[in-house]
């Protein structure tokens, strides 16, 4: 008892119907001292079974679904000694995904206490890869989908950035995305209906521009981008602009620019600029030229720095 009042917790529930809020609860055991607590539940227009046990021995855990956001995990008897007395622990989980499982698994223990039919009903699951560098999608993706730590399905990303999975079974999965061989993210997914998960990558735009002194673009510049190992991932020539576009994972860079080699780390998009000195002019080629390094206007800022520094200093010993 609760010094002869109404266990409080029972009254919070009593306060939700009167709300208008749907209450169901499910009780763990068919005795005398739950008799009376279904009775008192029916009483007040709650809609209360029993547990179906006989796939499990007891029902232990004192679970609260709230609003498919809220999730209360706990040991706690509602009892004056379980709550008064006893040393106990539970957490509240505001998460909709997790709120999203403990929901799919009260609705089946809820189906088998009611005696209804459990359908067998498949779902399917539809993956969207986004660049969160240019939030764009991501096309040739390889998205892996597992279950229990067992990869089930392998799928590659559409010019949509979509990869679908069809006829799947209520429960919980795994995304994982790799592209360029490297995973660029990974993900949980909760299936109780056909849903889109969109998956934000490490994936960003590096451009690399070749320019001449006089800033005319240089195109058809061979440019090399090889990984921190230094192999080769690809060679792309300059268009009319001076430029190549490419996403690519997060991670470190070699860019292969003529006889200049340099190293990037790509955390953001990034634009990196090469000048080349004309010594002399060869039509349709760039034989007679040599690489000044990444651009001197990006080390602007820096000199400019420097300068006012150095005149302070003059300034300051002068006096």
């Amino acid at each position: 008892s609760w010094d002869n009042r109404l266990n409080p917790l029972v009254a919070e529930l009593q306060k939700a119907v009167e709300r208008g809020v749907d209450v169901k609860v499910i009780l763990g055991v068919r005795n005398s001292m739950n008799e009376e607590t279904f009775g008192y539940l029916q009483g007040i227009g709650v809609d209360v079974v029993y547990m179906n046990l006989t796939s499990i021995r007891f029902l232990h855990n004192k679970g609260i679904i709230i609003d498919s956001k809220i999730v209360v995990v706990t040991s706690v008897n509602w009892s004056d000694e379980g709550v008064r007395e006893n040393r106990e622990a539970g957490v509240v989980i505001v998460s909709k995904n997790v709120a999203t499982f403990y929901e799919s698994v009260f609705k089946y223990d809820w189906k088998i206490s009611k005696g209804e039919p459990i359908e067998e009903k498949n779902f399917d699951l539809t993956v969207k890869c986004i660049a969160r560098g240019t939030n764009s999608p991501i096309e040739k993706c390889l998205v892996k989908l597992l279950k229990d730590g067992q990869i089930l399905s392998e799928k590659v990303t559409n010019g949509e950035g979509l990869a679908v999975f069809y006829n799947l079974s209520m429960g919980m999965y795994s995304i994982e995305v790799y592209y360029l061989n490297y995973m660029v993210a990974s993900e949980q997914v909760q299936l109780d209906k056909d849903i889109i998960v969109e998956v934000t990558c490490e994936v960003y735009l590096l451009t690399v521009r070749v320019v001449y002194e006089n800033e005319t673009p240089v195109s058809g510049f061979a440019i090399s981008i090889k990984d921190q190992y230094g192999n080769t991932l690809c060679t792309v020539e300059t268009d009319e602009s001076g430029e190549i576009l490419l996403m690519l994972p997060a991670g470190e860079y070699i860019i292969v620019v003529g006889n200049y080699t340099s190293q990037i780390y790509l955390c953001e998009n990034t634009v990196k600029e090469y000048v080349l000195h004309l010594e002399s002019e060869y039509a349709g080629e760039h034989e007679g030229t040599s690489l000044i390094e990444e651009k001197m206007r990006e080390y602007a800022p820096l000199v400019l720095l420097l300068s006012i520094a150095v005149a302070v200093y003059i300034l300051i010993r002068r006096r």
